[in-house]
């Protein structure tokens, strides 16, 4: 049995886990990030979920720690601890680029490996959707065919470039582009259409439609299971 730790933002990343105890949960429904890890990760898996919010370093860690990790590498620092301590064999630090240059996508995953190389334990695996994570969702007409989409002049051809204002409803930000095309295909913008597109999509369309941060994450997660 494997027991993976997984950060994320929200309950589209990681799901929505039920808290019987503590801050950590095994139960509940899953997010589009435990469907692709589980198409990479041995079946006898077993993934526990922490919220990002949640990842809180310690006072005495935040003076042993100093200087600390700039941007997310505070949280990811705190999610290796946890997974050192944990007994978990791997842990995997989401974060949304929020940017389509590369300059923001690679600080955001050097800030993330700055935290993980802070502390020994476990491999830890930066997962960087750049833009955000519905630039991958987005990258496989066939997934979407699959759940009712005949438009698939809607599809982005770079997901990866996709960008404009989060708050223009006709705009070219990943978040309001999948919500159009969740429409076009009668489905809902749900963390279950994410789900089954994660499941669905087939990973090489994504990491040649994606080829910087899909592709690196992908290869990241194949060499920390190694």
């Amino acid at each position: 049995m494997i027991k993976v730790l997984v950060c994320g933002e929200g309950r589209h990343d990681v799901g929505e886990p039920k808290r019987p105890s503590g801050k950590e949960a095994t139960a509940g429904d899953e997010g589009w990030l435990q469907a692709f890890l589980r198409r990479l990760i041995p079946a006898d898996t077993t993934f526990v979920v922490v919220q990002r919010r949640d990842l809180v370093l310690q006072r005495r860690q935040q003076r042993e720690y100093q200087p600390l990790p700039k941007g997310h590498g505070g949280k990811a620092l705190a999610s290796k601890i946890r997974a050192a301590t944990g007994g978990y064999a791997l842990v995997v630090f989401m974060a949304d680029a929020d940017s389509n240059k590369r300059r923001d996508w690679d600080r955001t995953r050097s800030d993330i490996l700055d935290g993980f190389d802070r502390v020994q334990g476990p491999n830890g695996v930066p997962c960087v959707p750049m833009s955000t994570s519905e630039s991958w969702l987005l990258a496989d007409g066939r997934a979407w065919q699959g759940i009712g989409l005949t438009q698939l002049n809607l599809l982005p051809q770079k997901p990866e470039t996709l960008w404009g204002s989060r708050n223009d409803p006709k705009g070219n930000h990943p978040h309001q582009l999948f919500r159009r095309v969740c429409d076009a295909a009668g489905v809902r913008d749900s963390r279950e259409t994410r789900v089954d597109l994660a499941h669905s999509s087939r990973l090489d369309t994504l990491r040649s439609s994606c080829p910087r941060s899909f592709a690196t994450f992908i290869a990241d997660t194949e060499s920390a299971l190694e």
